[in-house]
């Protein structure tokens, strides 16, 4: 949803991902790992909790576990991008 400042996204993530955040006390993206060289936020919470449940819960490199954090984004930096559709063409 775009705001005045931003808009709200939902970022799916797994084990060790969650860890590197909440190490940067939840304030800066991480270092990517290894597997996961894109950060992906999804404009859609349901869908980011579609991908926790049905991806990162059954990824050894998860550690089988899944979650969405949600996030502001700045709408200055947004605006240097444009919104992808999943599967579009």
């Amino acid at each position: 949803m775009r705001g005045k400042h931003g808009d709200d996204h939902a970022l799916p993530t797994g084990r060790a991902e969650f860890d590197l955040l909440r190490a940067s006390a939840i304030s800066a993206c991480p270092p990517r790992l290894a597997h996961r060289p894109i950060v992906h936020p999804v404009m859609n919470e349901a869908y980011a909790a579609q991908i926790a449940r049905d991806r990162n819960t059954r990824a050894a490199a998860s550690g089988y576990v899944g979650s969405v954090m949600r996030l502001r984004v700045r709408a200055l930096f947004l605006d240097r991008y444009t919104p992808q559709i999943v599967g579009g063409k």
